[in-house]
């Protein structure tokens, strides 16, 4: 995920925060580890809306309970915002069972979110939200594959976020059916297999511009 600065994001707010579909909202639990006490409804409804175009709905539930066979898990916890060089450090991964095809817990480092966004300018809430929907998109599709185009894709780029075109931040259409095909199948089956790989963020390529990549 790359990013420059720009002026103040909106782009999280042109889509509704709950999708239009007839399935039943997607339970995800969210345990913020990072001790911050802050408000991450903001961010959530960010990541709620990037999903939305997809017809996947999100009911974001607290960690105070064991989550269920059907649960989604969000850890968000700080990992220090330091690296080799500016722009390749991993803001979140997602962990799946490749074989199973499905995921049950991603981690988002908070305070990589914080610097990336001082760096572009941007709202960090905007940001924050955008990381989890991705990871959010692995755990339901069930890969570490990335595609070419939209939210799942490998690589966000600051021009990117300049432009603010809302088809780079929200899935295209083969991932909004992965997407729905994930849904389905989560709602309708058990716990997933605990043999899994993880899906990253990683390092930005040579020459890059500076920011973050999926990988």
């Amino acid at each position: 995920m790359r990013i420059h600065r720009l002026a103040p994001l909106a782009l999280l707010l042109v889509w509704p925060a709950t999708a239009s579909t007839a399935a039943p909202p997607l339970a995800v639990r969210v345990y913020d580890m990072t001790g911050d006490r802050a408000d991450r409804g903001p961010a959530l409804e960010a990541a709620a809306a990037a999903l939305a175009p997809a017809e996947v709905a999100i009911r974001w539930l607290g960690g105070l309970e064991v989550p269920g066979p059907q649960d989604l898990v969000v850890r968000i916890v700080r990992r220090a915002a330091v690296g080799p060089r500016p722009g390749t450090l991993a803001l979140g991964h997602a962990v799946v069972d490749t074989a199973g095809r499905r995921g049950t817990i991603a981690t988002i480092f908070v305070e990589r979110v914080e610097w990336m966004a001082r760096a572009a300018g941007t709202p960090v809430d905007d940001l924050l939200g955008l990381a989890i929907a991705h990871e959010v998109g692995h755990l339901l599709i069930g890969s570490n594959d990335h595609s070419r185009e939209g939210l799942m894709r490998a690589r966000w780029t600051i021009g990117e976020l300049r432009s603010r075109r809302s088809q780079d931040w929200s899935p295209d259409a083969r991932d909004g059916h992965r997407l729905r095909a994930g849904l389905a199948a989560r709602l309708g089956t058990g716990a997933a297999s605990v043999r899994a790989t993880p899906a990253a963020l990683g390092p930005a390529a040579p020459g890059a511009e500076p920011g973050g990549d999926y990988r």
